[in-house]
């Protein structure tokens, strides 16, 4: 899983492959089948899916599309009992989200190759940029309608994350290239903070560009705002 701060392995899957072509070639076919169905229960176990931007495929061969065949053709069988099933049926329901993306080796570097493409990381901004707005627009309707369930300048802000209060957190990105080493660290420390002692898993963190029209609203409010949990006057 890739967040705006780490790389993190929510799970690992190690099958052996059988020879090709060997014997009539059905134990190659089947262990790769078993090799897909755990990819595709590790992957709908371990990662919630709808809260999940972009989803890579990504492998050296075809491998990619044959996994993603094999997504579909469980989904399309209606007994529902088998585990494999139900999986298949979760992703096929975010089918929109997986890319397919070659790369030249199945390893961490295999990674990073995947994220330096350009088509990765243009669905990447876009994708950010359409949620850093609906959060944005969020906050300004909440200040027109309940002005207290909101809050923005570094003050306010930082007193309603004591009080466990934040909800959304909105930080302009320039605040990290400040000059002084005391502010970029403040807003570092209240960046943690919030991730780590939120009011619940649904507390979130946006990461606004100075340069997009979100963080240049932002700039005017104090290059920080919050909406809130709760009530925080």
């Amino acid at each position: 899983m890739v967040t705006p701060s780490l790389i993190l392995t929510k799970a690992s899957v190690s099958v052996t492959i059988a020879k090709k072509h060997r014997n009539d070639g059905t134990a190659r076919d089947r262990s790769i089948a078993r090799f897909f169905e755990q990819v595709l229960n590790s992957l709908v176990t371990n990662v919630d899916l709808k809260q999940i931007k972009v989803i890579l495929v990504c492998s050296p061969s075809n491998v990619r599309q044959e996994f993603m065949d094999y997504v579909k053709s469980q989904a399309q069988k209606t007994d529902g009992n088998t585990t494999s099933v139900q999986c298949a049926h979760i992703a096929q329901e975010q089918m929109s989200k997986f890319m397919l993306i070659r790369v030249n080796t199945a390893t961490s570097a295999g990674l990073r190759e995947a994220l330096s493409d350009v088509n990765v990381s243009t669905r990447m901004q876009t994708t950010k940029c359409a949620d850093d707005i609906r959060v944005w627009d969020s906050f300004q309707a909440m200040l027109n309608h309940n002005p207290d369930r909101c809050v923005y300048t570094p003050q306010f802000v930082y007193k309603a994350a004591l009080g466990g209060a934040i909800k959304s957190l909105m930080i302009s990105d320039v605040v990290f290239r400040d000059e002084n080493p005391i502010v970029r660290y403040f807003f570092l420390a209240l960046v943690h903070f919030v991730r780590h002692n939120g009011a619940g898993p649904k507390t979130s963190v946006h990461v606004f560009s100075s340069a997009h029209v979100t963080g240049e609203q932002l700039a005017q409010l104090g290059n920080v705002a919050a909406l809130l949990h709760f009530d925080c006057p």
